[in-house]
């Protein structure tokens, strides 16, 4: 049987790369702002999107900047977690009209793939729950036939909090009752990044899929203002980055309502050598509205009309 070859990048291992991170940094620089569709130079706000702010009683602004900055109200404050959001109380007509535009921008849909193969296929962390419903989905699609040449885990060293993450509830449903590792102790993950390894062994993905060679970027934590502060998506896209990566077309999985969010800042960081679509399984009903509004200010608050739209959620703007 084929075994898969599986790589965990650590922070310390980019020393190597020394000379390769400074071509890379040059190649980034001037492949930076080429090849950018034309018809989405002077893309304008969707009226959805006008459409939103009335509905949440917000001025109405028709720009982009304007728009970005009126839904920063709704944005998660420094340090704060998306789980720490206070609920939004809206009466229920209003609260329809919301999570109907909300759907028709794309935040809570299934989004799928355009093409059939790709080079990689990219699980961003999350909590737990979050990066296994992604690695599910994404064993789903390859059962469906799409294809991709390796696996890579966007990770990070984000301590593990059993008040999201569940990962012994977790682990149990994914074990064989009389297979059932007790991962306490010593056995526990202790951040993200491991977290990740456990799930990637122990998650039900199809025997080809297994033998494809996989990779973990464990992104360090940094100390800021006397506080460890976790890893973000751009902090792991960067650490992936210095690795040196060769370009090509990236199939990368997200969760509802943040794919439109982790879009933006993965499509930010990558050079035009780099095609990205980003795919998500339906946001759940249950979604509570302080999330779904936080995930349209953090997209707008990074979006760049210039770079274009996620392809996967509109293939008519892909350019030739």
């Amino acid at each position: 049987m084929k075994k898969a070859v599986v790589r965990v990048v650590h922070p310390k291992q980019w020393i190597r790369f020394g000379w390769m991170v400074v071509g890379l940094f040059l190649v980034t620089i001037l492949f930076s702002g080429q090849g950018v569709a034309k018809n989405l130079q002077n893309l304008s706000v969707p009226e959805v999107l006008i459409t939103l702010q009335e509905h949440l009683d917000m001025p109405v602004n028709r720009s982009w900047q304007g728009v970005a900055q009126g839904f920063s109200r709704w944005a998660r404050k420094p340090m704060q977690e998306r789980w720490e959001l206070d609920e939004i109380d809206l009466p229920p007509d209003q609260e329809a009209l919301v999570h109907n535009d909300l759907q028709q921008l794309g935040f809570s849909q299934v989004i799928k793939p355009v093409r059939k193969t790709y080079a990689y296929g990219v699980i961003l962390g999350a909590t737990s729950p979050g990066m296994l419903e992604r690695l599910n989905y994404l064993a789903t699609l390859w059962r469906n036939g799409t294809r991709f040449d390796r696996l890579l885990f966007l990770t990070g060293q984000r301590p593990v909090d059993p008040l999201v993450d569940h990962f012994q509830s977790l682990m149990k449903s994914l074990q064989k009752k009389a297979d059932i590792v007790h991962l306490v102790g010593d056995s526990a993950p202790m951040h993200e990044t491991e977290a990740a390894q456990l799930l990637y062994l122990y998650a039900d993905l199809p025997q080809s899929m297994r033998e494809l060679p996989v990779i973990f970027i464990d992104t360090a934590r940094t100390w800021q203002r006397q506080h460890w502060v976790r890893p973000n998506t751009r902090d792991t896209v960067k650490t992936w980055l210095l690795t040196n990566p060769e370009a090509g077309s990236v199939l990368m999985v997200s969760t509802q309502p943040h794919a439109a969010y982790q879009h933006a800042v993965v499509r930010g960081e990558l050079s035009e050598r780099f095609y990205l679509e980003t795919v998500a399984p339906a946001s759940p009903k249950e979604q509570p509205l302080a999330v779904m509004l936080d995930a349209v200010a953090s997209w707008l608050m990074r979006f760049d009309p210039a770079q274009g739209l996620n392809p996967a959620l509109f293939p008519w703007e892909i350019s030739d």
